[in-house]
């Protein structure tokens, strides 16, 4: 693993050829601290090849080490994994690490988080820094430098991720959102608060209405209580005298009784006698005896009956013995069929559905008879139900025209009221006119003023009275009285259910539990068919349904069981195939990896052998080699025997030189003396040539080359096996070649199988998923079917109880009618308050046109002697003549309604009897017809089941076992008939018993007749019935009146107590409306009116955070803009050298919302006041230049708690000039930033002149080479 140490605080500079790794140092940077990888590095290629090293799988780790702004010292490991595939290579993200060192612990590390997610978020955290900044300006990738000149979009995005613009903007909009919420909730809460202020309104009225109700209710108790005294005195007084005068009524009542049990008793004394004629017992035979026989023959008759109970109960069991034989000897499918025949025959006498005694038994018509009579099953139910309906129209109807004769009753009571009162009137103007005849002072004038007053009044009391009539005042409150009549009918009907609903709680919560659950099930069918219909319809081609989802999956698995076991074989048979394919492969490939080494190792070996002589430079062959030392050695054995041969030539060829002074070889003259030095010399030289050293060095060479020799002798069976090894590797490749082709094909074919088995294997696993809730659906179904049949049974129960209603549903139709009541009742009050206060206005009036009558009268009276007055006497006499005479009427009228209401009763007592029996028969028919298709069904059933299992066979079995049963059963009949024969002898003797017993009885029980008479007339007797009568004539003339004086206290108590209770409900009214619809009213109030306070102050205070908010953003963006620029145009006139820019800056502007919560950003420069678009029109200098700039200057606004920034090739594409320029503008930042603890600049250049720019200024410590990776000093 490579290591390098980054100078702190201070810079370091990485130097290094082309493909060395430097920006790989950026990118390993980038990645442990955001988790990004480099751009285009999709599947795995920021991580070694591993066909490169060699291998399968290669791993890679990235580890970084770094101080927290809090000081901490922290770790970052990240860890890579790249597999080679068959198609390409994969990477996956391993473990990461990020440890804490704790230096109060000695240095122990604490392992903070292990989540690549985590780590993602908590390393910016603790670099004090975003992920946007890391990414885009401290560590950018080369590939992405550019990006301040990139397209809007682009632009855009970068820039709200620096600003983390899109946090706030959705807080803002989360804000604004929460507010609205809040708004209308408000809206609401205000609207309950206006509804809970006019109910504490209305409950301050109903509990000052119940003081009012409690303090008059207590006051008529007092006199209640009072009369209750004087009730209970004058019962007790009367019960007194009642119990003192009915006694002789107990002695009329048990003279009637004797009376009538003395006939009694005469008449069946009669009876008896006639009965008994002969058999009567004389007067000789006492009772005892009688007594005694009959014991005597009750006695022998249990004896008998005992007997013939014995011999029943032996017939009984022979005659099971014969039917369970018979039963043995027919068969069951016969029987059921026999049976099916007599009960069509019988069901169609029965039902009118025709004679069937001629039918056949096909299945054809069987089914037709079937349909027949449940048609005729649909139709007695409609005629049930129509019928049904029939009694509850009839009901209504006669309630309705019975409530019509009461209201008439009502209106007559209310004429004859106002007919009493017109008749008091006239009594009192009769009166007055007495009265006034008696006074005779009278004026003219005043008459005449009186006269036009009075005629002012009448016109007035004509216009009220027209203005009353015309009100109806009478029949609206009719009308409203009838209405609550009904209501009340209505209400006591819910009383009266609920009631009986109260017998069946139990049931009624049953059936809310079964139809919750009912509803439960059928819910959780359709949301399974809903959610698994896809799925079934990708297998199917079609909906699901509840019934067959479960049989279709399993026939569909099974299938799709034998197809995978299928692909399981070819799977496991293509893998085989494959995995011998490979082996082979891989063996040939070995096999010839290992004949291509030894051929390697055997030619190296041989050429070394036969090139360790040869001279440096020169390689030849072993045959070259076996050549040459041959040609060597021949060539020393050659030099061996000419030295020794020419040593003895050249010796005596100077000897004969000397002596002849001549050459012997060329015949030359020796004359001089310098000629034969120089011919001695050069023959002593050949001489000296071969002496023993020679001879001797000529000696090893020729043993060394006949070594060598025999060396490379020994090569030449290697040479030979080279030479065939090599001759077979060719035929190894192709073959090779043929296993690879094969291997690969084998290695389709297996990854096809495996495809096709995953599919299948996959398709399996939906199915058998989808099995599971099919059979949960199936389950369901069954349960929901079994719960209709529990809801239908339940109903039909309540139903005979008359309602199906549970208990909240009867409480809230009371709840319901209770208040259509109190409304009704209301508005009647109303219309009465409004009519009694006209009839007041009117008494007023009557009573002022009254007032003047009679001064009018009075004075006429005085002008006309009291003429006026008597004629107006007379005939208010006759009006009330008249009102008395039509008084009769009404009781003759009331009499009449009533005898129709008991009429209409009655009729509709008839009615409803007549429909009742019609309804019982119609259910009787029905329960029939349900008896008779159900026994048809089981019997058809039986026989179906009979036809599919095919007993017939059976039957076949048994004709064998028929015989034996026939004779037992001809065995058990005749000791059967024996039996009887006994049981009827037995049965006789009884009877006879019998008769002498009844005579016997019906004597005991004629004298015993004969004496009560005799007790009877002896106690009428001694009754006192003249005593009796005086006290009944006694009661009848006292107990009349006593009984009145009584009836009247208590009519007054009863009066009061009905004001009393109409008060009191009144009362129970209002406190259950204080209870219910207005409890806890007044804290409700307040704490809705605290709520709504609250809720406002709240939205103030979310719409001033919200203003603030958005306001904190522009200024903050604002700022930071004018921050970034500021530097951006400082550091771009220290660097650019060109005149054709004055200065760049970064353009933020609206996107044309209401708020500028939203900005777009663009790159311009400045060129004589004139803003221009950079992009499209600067140089790739000038696009570096701007970018350095621009992110120097976002690091410096944005990345104040992190020191770093790397730049990566800075000077790329700059001249010469503006690199100098750059140098100094980094040296001035470097020399500006040094003293920061957490300063650190990467540098990666290859740029001599940039690098020797910032070596001069003395700003770097450290360099990184990238050729030897280790750290140099500069």
């Amino acid at each position: 693993m490579e290591r390098i140490n980054f100078a702190k605080p201070g810079v370091t500079v990485i130097v290094g050829h082309n493909g060395s790794g430097k920006t790989t140092i950026v990118e390993c940077l980038k990645y442990a601290t955001t988790g990004e990888q480099p751009p285009n590095t999709k599947g795995g290629a920021f991580v070694h090849d591993p066909k490169m090293a060699h291998e399968k799988i290669v791993k890679a780790q990235v580890k970084l080490r770094f101080y927290a702004r809090n000081g901490m010292r922290m770790t970052a490991t990240r860890n890579l994994q790249v597999t080679a595939t068959k198609t390409g290579q994969t990477m996956k993200t391993l473990e990461s690490i990020l440890d804490a060192e704790n230096p109060n612990a000695g240095n122990k590390r604490t392992t903070i988080s292990t989540r690549c997610a985590e780590i993602d978020t908590e390393i910016p955290n603790l670099l004090g820094v975003s992920k946007s900044v890391l990414e885009n300006v401290i560590f950018c990738h080369q590939e992405d430098s550019y990006w301040p000149l990139a397209e809007a979009s682009v632009l855009k995005k970068k820039f709200d991720d620096i600003f983390e613009a899109t946090k706030y903007t959705k807080a803002l909009d989360n804000i604004k959102g929460i507010r609205k919420e809040r708004v209308a909730d408000l809206k609401a809460e205000k609207e309950r608060l206006a509804g809970l202020s006019v109910e504490r309104k209305h409950a301050d009225k109903l509990t000052d209405k119940i003081s009012e109700l409690t303090s008059s209710a207590e006051g008529k108790e007092e006199r209640i209580s009072v009369l209750q005294e004087e009730a209970e005195r004058i019962s007790a007084e009367n019960l007194q005298f009642y119990e003192q005068a009915m006694k002789f009524k107990e002695h009329y009542l048990k003279a009637e009784e004797l009376e009538k049990r003395k006939l009694t008793d005469k008449e069946d004394a009669r009876a008896l006698e006639n009965s008994l004629g002969k058999e009567k017992a004389g007067p000789d035979v006492s009772d005892t005896w009688l007594q005694e026989q009959v014991n005597t023959f009750q006695s022998s008759a249990r004896d008998k009956e005992k007997q013939v109970d014995e011999i029943r109960k032996q017939i009984d069991e022979d005659k099971e013995n014969e039917s369970a034989l018979r039963r043995k000897l027919r068969s069951r499918h016969e029987e059921d069929v026999a049976a099916r025949q007599s009960m069509i025959e019988r069901l169609g006498e029965l039902h009118g559905l025709g004679t069937h005694s001629q039918m056949s038994l096909d299945e054809d018509a069987v089914h037709e008879f079937v349909y027949k009579l449940k048609s005729l099953q649909r139709k007695n139910a409609s005629e049930k139900e129509q019928a049904q309906s029939t009694i509850n129209a009839k009901n209504r109807e006669y309630t309705d025209k019975i409530a019509n004769l009461r209201s008439q009753i009502e209106t007559l009571k209310r004429e004859r009221e106002s007919t009493q009162s017109s008749m008091n009137q006239l009594q009192t103007s009769i009166a007055h006119a007495e009265s006034a005849i008696d006074k005779n002072k009278s004026l003219e004038s005043e008459i005449k003023f009186n006269n036009d007053d009075l005629a002012d009044k009448r016109a007035r009391l004509d216009k009220m009275t027209a203005e009353f009539a015309a009100a109806k005042f009478d029949d609206q409150i009719a009308a409203k009285t009838k209405l609550m009549q009904t209501v009340e009918i209505e209400r006591e009907a819910l009383y009266s259910e609920q009631t009986r609903s109260a017998t069946q709680a139990d049931e009624r919560a049953k059936l809310d539990l079964k139809r919750s659950d009912l509803k439960k099930k059928q819910a959780m069918i359709e949301r399974i068919l809903e959610t698994q219909g896809s799925k079934f319809r990708t297998f199917f081609e079609v909906d699901a349904q509840a019934d067959t989802m479960e049989s279709d999956i399993d026939h569909l698995t099974s299938t799709k069981t034998r197809e995978l076991t299928r692909l399981e074989n070819e799977y496991n048979k293509a893998n085989r195939e494959s995995a011998e394919a490979h082996s082979t492969h891989e063996r040939l490939k070995k096999e010839l990896a290992e004949k291509q080494k030894e051929v390697d190792d055997l030619a190296k070996k041989i050429h070394k052998s036969a090139n360790a002589q040869s001279e440096v430079g020169v390689e030849v062959t072993l045959e070259q080699a076996l050549e040459d030392a041959a040609t060597e050695l021949k060539f020393c054995q050659e030099e061996a025997g000419q030295i020794v041969g020419t040593g003895h030539f050249y010796k005596k060829l100077l000897e004969d030189g000397r002596k002849q002074k001549k050459c012997g070889v060329c015949d030359r003259d020796l004359a001089s003396s310098k000629e034969m030095s120089a011919f001695e010399q050069v023959l002593q030289a050949k001489i000296a040539q071969t002496t023993d050293e020679k001879i001797q060095a000529n000696k090893e060479a020729q043993e060394m080359w006949s070594s060598e020799l025999a060396r490379l002798q020994q090569l030449l069976p290697l040479q030979g096996h080279l030479n065939k090894t090599r001759a077979d590797i060719p035929k190894l490749q192709k073959a090779v070649e043929e296993a690879a082709r094969k291997d690969e094909a084998g290695a389709s074919s297996a990854d096809k199988a495996a495809a096709t088995l995953k599919d299948a294997k996959a398709a399996l696993a939906d199915l058998n998923a989808l099995r599971e809730h099919a059979r949960n659906v199936t389950r369901m179904n069954e349960e929901v079917t079994s719960l209709r049949a529990e809801v239908t049974q339940l109903e039909r129960n309540l139903q005979s109880s008359g309602s199906v209603r549970t208990a909240p549903e009867l409480q809230s139709d009371l709840d319901n009618i209770s208040q259509k009541i109190k409304t009704i009742n209301r508005d009647r009050q109303i219309i009465q308050t409004q009519k009694e206060q006209q009839l007041s206005v009117q008494r007023d009036v009557e009573n002022e046109i009254h007032a003047m009558e009679i001064k009018a009268g009075q004075l006429d009276a005085k002008l006309q002697e009291g003429r006026a007055t008597e004629t107006k006497m007379e005939s208010d006499k006759r009006e009330l003549s008249a009102l008395r005479s039509r008084m009769p009427s009404f009781d003759t009228q009331e009499s009449s309604l009533r005898a129709k209401i008991e009429e209409l009763r009655s009729s509709q007592r008839d009615e409803e009897r007549r429909l009742s029996e019609k309804l019982s028969a119609a259910e009787e028919q029905f329960a029939v017809l349900n008896a008779s298709v159900l026994e048809l069904d089981n019997i058809q059933s039986r026989i179906e089941k009979f036809t599919s299992e095919n007993r017939a066979q059976r039957l076949q079995n048994c004709i064998q076992q028929a015989a034996d049963l026939e004779t037992q059963i001809n065995g058990v009949i005749a000791e059967l008939e024996a039996k009887r024969e006994k049981m009827a002898a037995a049965q006789t003797e009884i009877d006879q018993g019998g008769a002498r017993l009844s005579n016997l009885r019906d004597n005991l029980r004629l004298r015993r007749l004969r004496n009560r008479i005799e007790e009877t007339e002896t106690e009428l007797a001694a009754l006192p019935m003249e005593e009796a009568a005086n006290s009944k004539r006694t009661f009848d003339i006292k107990w009349g009146a006593m009984k009145k004086r009584e009836s009247d206290i208590k009519e007054k108590i009863s009066r009061l107590q009905g004001e009393v209770s109409t008060m009191q409900a009144q009362i129970d009214g209002h406190n259950k409306d204080l209870a219910s619809d207005f409890k806890n009213i007044k804290k409700r109030y307040m704490d809705q009116l605290i709520k709504v306070k609250m809720s406002d102050m709240a939205n103030n205070d979310l719409e001033k955070y919200a203003k603030a908010l958005d306001s904190a953003i522009m200024k903050y963006h604002t700022l930071k803009m004018e921050e970034v620029n500021d530097i951006m145009r400082h550091l771009w006139n220290k660097t650019y050298q060109g005149t054709d820019i004055d200065g760049i800056m970064i353009r933020s502007e609206g996107d044309g919302g209401g708020t500028r919560k939203s900005y777009n950003y663009r790159v311009v420069m400045m060129k004589d006041q004139v803003e221009m678009d950079m992009r499209g029109r600067c140089s790739a200098g000038q696009k570096m230049l701007a970018s350095i700039i621009i992110r120097l200057a976002l690091s410096d606004s944005f990345a104040q708690d992190c020191g770093i920034l790397a730049l990566d090739e800075p000077t790329n594409a700059l001249d010469v000039e503006n690199i100098e320029a750059l140098a100094a503008s980094l040296v001035e930042i470097i020399n500006e930033r040094k003293r920061a603890a957490n300063f650190q600049l990467i540098i990666i250049t290859h740029d001599e002149n940039f690098l020797r720019k910032l070596g001069e200024n003395g700003v770097i410590q450290d360099y990184w080479c990238g050729e030897f990776v280790q750290l140099i000093d500069v």
